[in-house]
């Protein structure tokens, strides 16, 4: 995870600081092959958590949320 978190701040630094670097394809696809790679680490790799109560009513606010983007696509929030 925290390798992940570390890529995390520095592109966001990057694409702060030097936003021209990102249209670059091959950096682009060089960086979110890291992050990919760092995220199925975490999935892969990271200790269980156990879901709790608030978890699965977050998890189902979030679904209906998407279902609502989903059937709305041109609607303004």
């Amino acid at each position: 995870m925290s390798r992940l978190l570390k890529l995390h701040r520095i592109v966001g630094r990057l694409a702060h600081d030097a936003p021209d670097i990102l249209a670059l394809p091959e950096v682009r696809r060089a960086l979110e092959e890291q992050l990919i790679h760092a995220m199925v680490r975490c999935l892969a790799e990271g200790a269980g958590v156990e879901v709790t109560t608030g978890g699965r009513r977050h998890d189902a606010i979030i679904a209906r949320f998407e279902d609502f983007l989903a059937a709305n696509p041109d609607r303004p929030l």
